[in-house]
C-alpha cells in the first residue's frame, strides 16, 4: 500500500526531532549528542491525521490551521551572550534538564516541552525502546528529576515487566519509578524467568531487587505495595526447584516467614527451621522443592497438616511423586484415598501418577482400568495419562503389546482430534529395538511424519538402530546398513549419537565391508566415543575380520571384562571358534569362562566342536601333555571345586546334560598339568546316569583305566 503524503510529512518531522538538554557549555541533543551555539530550538509538533472525509474547503482550510500551528517556535533559552539581562540558568548537573525553575521556561513553553517528552515517550514505547526510555529517565535527572512525572510511569514498568530483555533493564527502571514499582511487576519478572529458562542468577537478582525495594524505607502505604507476597516466594521457590538450589529455596521459605507470611503464629514451629508454615501455595512450593528428597518431604508435608494445613490437589500429586521417587509405590494409593476422602477432585497428573504406582508394582492390568474408568465416568485422557500407561506397557518388554496400546492411543486421540506427541513415539520405538522387530521402529516414524510431526535428532537416531535389527538372527546385511545410512543422511548437519554410531561400526562388520567400518570410525570420534573402552568389542571383530588374529586377542586380553552386551557375545564366540580350530585350548577354556562370568553362555554348536576337538586331541596325545598356561583346577571352567592332595584330586561333577557332564569332565582332565604326585583322579557324580556317560567318555573314547566306587557314583581314573 501507499502511504500518504501527511504520513510521509509526519516520518520526516519525527526523524527531525532533537530533544534540548541544558550542559555547562550550551544546549546538546540527546540522541546525536551535537553541541548548537544558536538562541533556541525549534520543535516541530505532529499531529494525528484526521481520516473522515470532509470537503474540499474544509480540507484546505483544517491544512492552513494545522500548517500555522506547525510553523510555530518553541524557544527555548540558552545561555546567549546578546541577551542582555536574561535569567541565569541554574543546572543540577550535566546533561539534565529540569523543570522550569531550573530552565527558566515560561509556563506555555513549559507546557510544550512536557507535551514533547510524553509524545517521545510513547512512540518509544511503541517501538518497544525500552532501552531509550532508560536513556531519557537518566537524561530528566532520573529518580530526583521532577519532570520524571509528566512520563506514563505506570505504564512503562507495566510493559517492561512484560517485555523489557533482558530483566535487568526493567529493574532499571524499576529503580527509575519508585514510586510506581510494586510487587506485581517483580512477579510477572520472576514469570517470564521460569518460562523463558534464563538463567538462575537472574531469577535471583530479581528476587533480591524485590526484598531491598521493600526494605529500602518507603511510605506506609508505598511500602505495603511493595511488600512480597507468597506469589513471589513460590515463584522463587519454583525456580530454585528447576535450578537444583535447595538451600536457596529453604532460605526464601525462612524469609517468607520472617516477614510474617504466616497461616497461624500460633502453632508450634517446624522441625530444624523454626518457622511456621505460610500458604498452601507456598507449602507447595516447597514440598515440590524438597521431593527429591523423599524422607524430608513427607517430613514437611506431616508437620504443614498438624499446624493447619489443608492440601490441595498439588499438594498431593507432589507427594505420590516423592512417594514414586522414594520407590513406594503402596503409598500412591493411599494418597489417592485420602485425596478422594477429601473431596479434592483428581486432575490429569494424578491419574497418571497412579497409573505408574500401578506400573511399579507390578499391576500392569490395573493401570490400564484406570484409563478405561476414567472413559466410563466421560473424562478424556490426556497426553500425560497416555504417555503414562504407554511407558508401563513398554515395561513388560513386550513389542507387540506396546504396539496395540500404541494403536489404542492413536485411535482415542483421533477421535477427539488430536494426534500423539513426539515422546510417545520415542517409547514405541525404543520398545521395538529387538531381534526381528526393527521394522515397527521404522512404521512409528512414518506415521509420525503422516500425522504433521517432525522427528528430532533422537528419533532418527533410534532408527539407524532400528535398522539393525530388522532381521530375527540379529545378524544385518548390507541393504540394512544402506537404510541406516539413509537414515544419517536425513540428519543433515547433526551427527548421530553414540549408540546410532556403535550400531552402524556393527552393523559394518555384519554386512562384511571393512572399509566402511573405517569410514564410520570418524564419526564415532565426533560422538566421543573411547576406541579404548566402548568400541573395543567391535575392534576386536574388525582385526578378526581383516586375519589379525594376535591384534584381536591384544584387544580380548585388555578389555574382555566390558563386553556384556550383544556384540560382545559375537567376539567371545568368534575368538573361542578361532582357539578351538587352532587346538588352543588353555585360551578356549579362558574364553569360555569369561563368558560365563558376564552372562554369557556359549551356543551348543561351539561347546560342542570343544568336546570333540579335546576328545581327537587326547586320542592323538595319550600322555595328556595339554599345552596349559595356567591351572584352572577349581574354576568355574571345570564345572565345581576340586581338592584334595598327595597322588589324587577329587573333582564333584555337577549334574546336567551329556553335553555339560562330558564338558566338565574334559575341562578337569585339560587342567592336569605333568605332576609326577598326581596319580589318579576321583570324579564325583550326581547321578548314576552321569556315570555311565562318564565311564562311556574315558574308556571308549579316551582308552583310560576307570573305577567305579560307591555304588555308581564315584569314577576313579589312573593317569
Amino acid at each position: 500500500t501507499r502511504s500518504t503524503s501527511s504520513e510521509r510529512r509526519r516520518r520526516r518531522m519525527e526523524s527531525s526531532i532533537h530533544i534540548a538538554m541544558a550542559t555547562g557549555r550550551g544546549w546538546r541533543c540527546a540522541s546525536c549528542r551535537s553541541r548548537r551555539g544558536i538562541q533556541a530550538w525549534v520543535v516541530q509538533a505532529s499531529e494525528t491525521q484526521r481520516t473522515t472525509r470532509e470537503g474540499t474547503r474544509g480540507r484546505q482550510q483544517r491544512n492552513k490551521e494545522k500548517r500555522d500551528s506547525e510553523g510555530k517556535m518553541l524557544l527555548v533559552p540558552g545561555p546567549s551572550r546578546s541577551r542582555r539581562g536574561a535569567r541565569t540558568v541554574k543546572r543540577s548537573g550535566p546533561g539534565r534538564v529540569g523543570s522550569r525553575e531550573e530552565t527558566g521556561m515560561e509556563p506555555e513553553e513549559e507546557g510544550k516541552w512536557e507535551a514533547f517528552l510524553r509524545r517521545s515517550c510513547w512512540s518509544m514505547l511503541k517501538r518497544k525502546n525500552f532501552e531509550g526510555i532508560l536513556k531519557l529517565c537518566v537524561a530528566l535527572g532520573g529518580a530526583e528529576g521532577s519532570t520524571l512525572r509528566v512520563l506514563p510511569a505506570s505504564t512503562i514498568l507495566k510493559d517492561a515487566a512484560r517485555l523489557a530483555s533482558p530483566p535487568s533493564l526493567a529493574l532499571q527502571l524499576l529503580d527509575q519509578f519508585p514510586e510506581h514499582a510494586s510487587r506485581k511487576h517483580h512477579t510477572q519478572l520472576l514469570r517470564r524467568s521460569l518460562a523463558e529458562g534464563l538463567d538462575f542468577s537472574e531469577t535471583e537478582l530479581i528476587f533480591r531487587h524485590c526484598l531491598e525495594a521493600y526494605d529500602s524505607g518507603l511510605e506506609d502505604t508505598k511500602r505495603e505495595e511493595q511488600r512480597p507476597d507468597d506469589v513471589v516466594f513460590a515463584e522463587f521457590i519454583s525456580a530454585c526447584e528447576r535450578a537444583g538450589r535447595e538451600e536457596e529455596g529453604l532460605r526464601a521459605f525462612a524469609d517468607c516467614v520472617r516477614l510474617g507470611k504466616r497461616r497461624n503464629p500460633a502453632t508450634s514451629p517446624l522441625p530444624h527451621q523454626g518457622h511456621g508454615p505460610c500458604s498452601t501455595l507456598v507449602c507447595n512450593a516447597v514440598l515440590s522443592l524438597l521431593h527429591a528428597n523423599p524422607e524430608t518431604c513427607e517430613s514437611f508435608f506431616d508437620n504443614f497438616v498438624r499446624q493447619g494445613l489443608r492440601p490441595d490437589c498439588e499438594t498431593m500429586n507432589t507427594m505420590m511423586r516423592s512417594a514414586l521417587k522414594r520407590g513406594n509405590p503402596q503409598r500412591c494409593e493411599v494418597l489417592y484415598d485420602d485425596l478422594r476422602d477429601l473431596g479434592i477432585e483428581p486432575t490429569m497428573s494424578t491419574f497418571s501418577l497412579l497409573v505408574e504406582s500401578y506400573g511399579a508394582q507390578g499391576k500392569h492390568v490395573r493401570a490400564q482400568h484406570v484409563v478405561n474408568q476414567m472413559q466410563s465416568l466421560s473424562l478424556k485422557p490426556t497426553h500425560e495419562v497416555w504417555l503414562s500407561v504407554l511407558s508401563v506397557t513398554a515395561k513388560r518388554g513386550d513389542p507387540h503389546l506396546t504396539q496395540r496400546m500404541w494403536v489404542r492411543i492413536r485411535r482415542s486421540l483421533a477421535a477427539c482430534g488430536e494426534t500423539p506427541t513426539l515422546e510417545m513415539a520415542k517409547i514405541v520405538m525404543r520398545s521395538a529395538l529387538v531381534p526381528g522387530e526393527g521394522h515397527l521402529v521404522l512404521e512409528t516414524l512414518k506415521d509420525l511424519e503422516e500425522a504433521g510431526h517432525k522427528p528430532d535428532h533422537e528419533s532418527r537416531c533410534l532408527a539407524v538402530r532400528a535398522c539393525a535389527f530388522l532381521n530375527t538372527n540379529g545378524k544385518a546385511t548390507g541393504e540394512d546398513l544402506g537404510r541406516a545410512a539413509g537414515q544419517v543422511a536425513l540428519m543433515g548437519d547433526e551427527a548421530p549419537d553414540a549408540r546410532a554410531v556403535l550400531a552402524l561400526l556393527s552393523m559394518a562388520l555384519d554386512a562384511g565391508e571393512p572399509d566402511k567400518f573405517t569410514e564410520i570410525l570418524g564419526l564415532a570420534r565426533d560422538a566421543g566415543l573411547s576406541q579404548d573402552d566402548e568400541i573395543s568389542a567391535l575392534l576386536a571383530r574388525h582385526a578378526l575380520a581383516l586375519g589379525d588374529l594376535p591384534g584381536a586377542w591384544d584387544v580380548y586380553e585388555s578389555h574382555w571384562y566390558r563386553w556384556t552386551g550383544r556384540d560382545g557375545r559375537q567376539v567371545f564366540e568368534a575368538l573361542l571358534e578361532e582357539a578351538v580350530t587352532r587346538e588352543e585350548f588353555s585360551r578356549a577354556f579362558a574364553v569360555a569362562r569369561h563368558m560365563r562370568s558376564l552372562g554369557h553362555k556359549p551356543s551348543e554348536r561351539l561347546a560342542s566342536s570343544l568336546d570333540d576337538a579335546l576328545v581327537e586331541y587326547r586320542l592323538s596325545h595319550p600322555d595328556l601333555c595339554l599345552l596349559v598356561e595356567k591351572d584352572l583346577w577349581g574354576g568355574q571352567g571345570s564345572g565345581g571345586k576340586g581338592g584334595g592332595g598327595g597322588d589324587g584330586r577329587v573333582l564333584r561333577v555337577h549334574h546336567g546334560t551329556t553335553r555339560e557332564v562330558r564338558f566338565q569332565v574334559l575341562s578337569a582332565l585339560n587342567s592336569l598339568r605333568r605332576d609326577p604326585e598326581v596319580t589318579e583322579l576321583r570324579l564325583d557324580l550326581g547321578s548314576s546316569l552321569d556315570c555311565q556317560v562318564v565311564v562311556s567318555l574315558l574308556e571308549s573314547d579316551l582308552g583310560l583305566d576307570v573305577e567305579t566306587a560307591e555304588g555308581g557314583r564315584q569314577v576313579v581314573v589312573k593317569v
